[in-house]
């Protein structure tokens, strides 16, 4: 029962697009650490000691939020990919 009224209160549309928001929101914060505007020692536990590191750990957060944004578009049906959408609902 608890589940039916939990359906009521949000759609998947709705998470969907706030998650693709929060996602898009930590892609300009990555952008703005690898341009070196946010401080660095703030990310990755403070395991970044140079720009080399940085520019390896910052590739790596943007191309995962970049894939996890993408499973989300499938999943709520903006990129329109039939054939990935059983590989989406194994990312989710």
């Amino acid at each position: 029962m608890w589940e039916n009224n939990m359906k009521k209160h949000i759609s998947a549309k709705l998470a969907g697009n706030t998650l693709l928001t929060s996602l898009a929101l930590l892609e300009v914060f990555h952008v703005l650490v690898l341009l070196e505007i946010a401080p660095y020692e703030i990310i990755w536990g403070g395991q970044i000691k140079d720009t080399s590191s940085l520019v390896v750990f910052e590739g790596i957060a943007l191309i995962l939020l970049l894939l996890f944004a993408i499973i989300v578009a499938i999943k709520i049906d903006y990129i329109k990919a039939k054939r990935l959408k059983k590989l989406a609902n194994i990312g989710v």
